[in-house]
């Protein structure tokens, strides 16, 4: 069940909000976001059977800047309208606590006793703030805690497993982007409903999801529907492939969803999934080291190079590591190179995806140098996957064929590039593995290359790639190219 919200200030915008999802099962007022009397609203419209209320305090993330009993005197004057929730928090002070609870119960208004905790660092306390709200016997309870690592939200699961049946109504929210599983799979986490703004930009809480994200996604995934997610940093919120891969699910009618989970703690965060029906996961910087040294099984490109883009589990053998990266380049750059035998390639940058990208030119019989910023990096990597290397200054000395970016560079600041001069991409094969910006080096290149090549394009190759892995399907990469 959903409950669909918004920051609106007026009640023209709030009336057109609540008639818009008047369909919805619940739908929230935030008195403390209204700029106007919730009296001038066009009640016959409504029905607030169908409404939480709630006036959240600013210690609590809301927008309420009066006394407290001016905040409860706000939330008293809508009991008659009978609406089928109250939000009230914990924190309010216990006669004003208690006051609200005997009028509201006297009108047959349902309690929703929350609590929020903004600061970091405090899902560990989860059991302790569920208990503290149990032990009032609300009809229903909220818990929202900040988390900034998927790896916390385990401490929700087991504190949930734990709170007594006799509160059937309840809400747990992990805050932030690393909390989306606990909005996307919430009945996973024991919540009855979750929150869901009606627009990206009318969105109450960090890490809130859309109305619309729900619909597109099929969430909250059918029982016994397939999970594949996508692990990293911050980063990951702005990669395509949950877009993408949600939209060929649901084509092809494949009963699984992708979605991004936040974590620098692969491993514990992988052992969570499981009980969500993980099936696979793609793995990105700076995980792909980390990961490699700690899974079951790996496959021949993974041990190679000690690196890891692709995890698959199957109970019976447990995880599983693929490197579909290489592979995934060098089907990019084989778009407009024939023959890779003999070629120069120099790749820029000493990471694992640096790593992936030599060896997968190399196997296919390039001549690599790679070069980075910090040269014994290089050196050390060039090592590994039996190629040459040395500083960026080499850059300018080596007549080569084929470029590939594998750094940041370029993802923040569209004016930053590694390749000071230009020039020397003419009529040169030139891949930027930066994803969804048009990186100053992209730039150059389209006005210097033969072969200019945006990083959505070897992403969608090692997409391809890794969708065999998982599924077997046999996709075109053109198909995952096209964005939803």
């Amino acid at each position: 069940m959903l409950c669909v919200t918004g920051n609106q200030s007026s009640t023209k915008a709030l009336e057109k909000r609540l008639i818009q999802y008047k369909e919805a099962e619940l739908q929230e007022i935030r008195l403390d976001l209204l700029q106007e009397p919730l009296e001038r609203l066009g009640k016959p419209d409504i029905d607030f059977q169908k409404c939480i209320i709630t006036c959240r305090a600013g210690r609590e993330g809301g927008g309420f800047e009066g006394s407290e009993h001016e905040r409860i005197g706000l939330l008293e004057s809508t009991l008659e309208l009978k609406p089928g929730w109250l939000d009230i928090e914990l924190s309010t002070p216990s006669d004003l606590r208690s006051r609200i609870l005997t009028q509201a119960r006297k009108r047959g208004v349902r309690v929703l006793l929350s609590h929020h905790r903004m600061e970091p660092g405090q899902a560990h306390r989860c059991g302790e703030f569920l208990s503290d709200l149990a032990r009032e016997h609300p009809d229903g309870l909220k818990l929202a805690v900040a988390v900034t690592d998927a790896c916390e939200l385990e401490h929700f699961i087991k504190a949930q497993k734990n709170l007594a049946p006799m509160i059937p109504n309840r809400v747990l929210l992990g805050m932030g982007a690393a909390g989306l599983l606990s909005r996307a799979m919430y009945t996973h986490f024991g919540s009855t409903w979750t929150y869901a703004a009606c627009s990206r930009d009318t969105q109450t809480a960090p890490g809130q999801l859309t109305a619309d994200d729900y619909r597109r996604y099929n969430l909250p995934p059918k029982p016994g529907a397939d999970l594949y997610v996508l692990l990293g940093t911050l980063q990951i919120m702005q990669s395509p492939g949950p877009r993408v891969y949600n939209q060929l699910f649901s084509k092809l009618g494949i009963s699984a969803v992708y979605l991004p989970v936040v974590t620098e703690q692969a491993l514990p965060t992988l052992q969570m999934l499981k009980q969500f029906g993980l099936r696979g996961a793609s793995v990105t910087m700076p995980l792909k080291k980390q990961l490699a040294t700690h899974l079951d099984n790996l496959g021949q490109e993974a041990r190679a190079t000690g690196v890891v883009n692709t995890v698959t589990y199957e109970p019976s053998r447990g995880f599983s590591g693929d490197l579909t990266d290489g592979l995934g380049a060098r089907a990019a750059v084989e778009r407009y190179v024939d023959n890779l035998e003999g070629k120069k390639a120099v790749v820029l940058g000493s990471g694992a995806t640096a790593t992936a990208v030599a060896h997968g030119l190399t196997v296919a019989g390039a001549k690599v140098f790679i070069l980075a910023r910090n040269a014994q990096k290089a050196r050390h990597l060039a090592e590994m996957v039996s190629c040459e290397a040395g500083g960026l200054e080499r850059l300018s000395e080596i007549d080569f064929d084929i470029l590939v970016q594998t750094t940041p560079v370029g993802a923040q600041d569209s004016t930053q590039t590694l390749v000071s001069d230009p020039k020397i991409l003419t009529g040169k094969t030139v891949l930027d593995v930066v994803l969804g910006a048009q990186t100053r080096l992209l730039q150059d290149a389209q006005k210097y290359a033969a072969n200019p090549i945006p990083g959505r394009s070897m992403w969608a190759e090692q997409g391809r790639l890794q969708l065999r892995r998982w599924l077997g399907l046999q996709i075109d990469a053109a198909e995952l190219e096209r964005d939803p």
